[in-house]
């Protein structure tokens, strides 16, 4: 029965055959195809508990680009806790396009503590982002500033209100701020603006990720955190010759060969490559290793001897196969990059071949 209903059904026959090629390209997606995305300096520790540590970040002595690239990996946490040694706060997130999401501190003047906080990322790669993190403070009568080494350079006010709060922030019991760009120096500080209000009650200011922030669901709870994820740049030099002003740098890029200096001062793998920009060798074209070059051939019986529809013709197998045509090898690596695959399918005696995917 089984068989008949194969023999006078082709279209279902298809759909089944499509189902198996769909299955087949996750198959090849999920476990042929290299990441390389992550890659730490080789010979030198991947991940930190949870956190991928991509170069030119590095964990241990000679795994980073520069001392101010180092990860401490604390182990004293379950799990570890990576560390920018530089700057001590904890990585959440270590990004290629040149950001690093971190804890970042809050402060507040609650039970005589300081109603000041000073940061200072001097001599190293890092400022906070301009575009996804901004200075906030929470508390009534509260004026939350960011002052340089000189002057003033931002800041907001935070007003007093007797209804019960929602969760904006406006300016009526939170207010946020943009900071200023390349900001590596701030002496951030709590006061008063109204005297009837006395010192009233508890004060906090923060930098935040506007992201995080902005998906709470009760802002508040951000007064019982003593950290809250913040937003850092790390930028290249203009000409991507040096990591940042860290050194003199020279007239070779230190981004790999099949990389280029974007626009933002950071290493992005050219057209056709992905991996880690900053490694030699580390872009690559979206490949296989050999050793896991897939070959399926799957046949199946006389399924098509006759049909009552169509013209008889001689007894024949029906059955398909997946290949690839593969580019030039890697020198960098046992890879082999794919030009293009096909699926073929010979049915009721005729051939189609299907392009599936052209990669270069």
């Amino acid at each position: 029965m089984k068989i008949k209903w194969l023999r006078s059904r082709p279209h279902q026959l298809l759909q089944m055959f499509t189902r198996y090629i769909i299955l087949l390209l996750f198959i090849i997606k999920t476990c042929c195809f290299t990441n390389t995305q992550s890659q730490p300096l080789p010979g030198c520790q991947e991940r930190c508990g949870t956190v991928t540590i991509p170069y030119p970040f590095g964990i241990g002595p000679n795994c980073s680009a520069h001392d101010a690239y180092s990860i401490t990996c604390n182990t004293s946490f379950n799990p570890p806790k990576p560390f920018l040694t530089s700057i001590n706060l904890e990585a959440l997130e270590i990004s290629l396009e040149g950001t690093v999401r971190v804890n970042n501190p809050l402060f507040d003047s609650c039970n005589n503590h300081t109603d000041h906080l000073v940061v200072n990322f001097t001599n190293t790669p890092f400022t906070y982002s301009t575009t996804a993190t901004r200075f906030t403070a929470i508390g009534c009568n509260n004026l939350a500033l960011i002052s340089g080494p000189i002057r003033v350079l931002g800041g907001c006010v935070s007003l007093c209100t007797d209804t019960i709060p929602d969760n904006s922030c406006y300016g009526v019991l939170c207010c946020q701020t943009n900071i200023p760009p390349s900001l590596k120096f701030m002496n951030a500080s709590l006061s008063s603006i109204e005297s009837r209000y006395g010192n009233g009650p508890c004060k906090y200011a923060f930098m935040v990720d506007v992201a995080w922030f902005g998906n709470l669901i009760d802002i508040y709870v951000v007064q019982s955190m003593p950290s809250v994820p913040a937003v850092l740049d790390w930028r290249l030099s203009a000409n991507c010759n040096a990591f940042g002003s860290l050194d003199l740098g020279s007239n070779t890029s230190v981004c790999d060969s099949r990389a280029f200096c974007s626009n933002q001062s950071v290493c992005a793998c050219s057209r056709g490559y992905q991996g880690n920009p900053y490694l030699s060798g580390g872009c690559q074209g979206k490949s296989l290793k050999t050793s896991k070059l897939p070959f399926w051939s799957l046949r199946f019986g006389h399924f098509c001897h006759f049909s009552p529809k169509l013209k008889p013709f001689k007894s024949r197998s029906l059955w398909f196969h997946f290949y690839c045509h593969f580019g030039p090898k890697m020198k960098s690596a046992n890879i082999w990059l794919i030009k293009s695959c096909y699926f073929v399918l010979f049915l009721r005696g005729k051939m189609a071949k299907y392009q599936l995917i052209s990669l270069i």
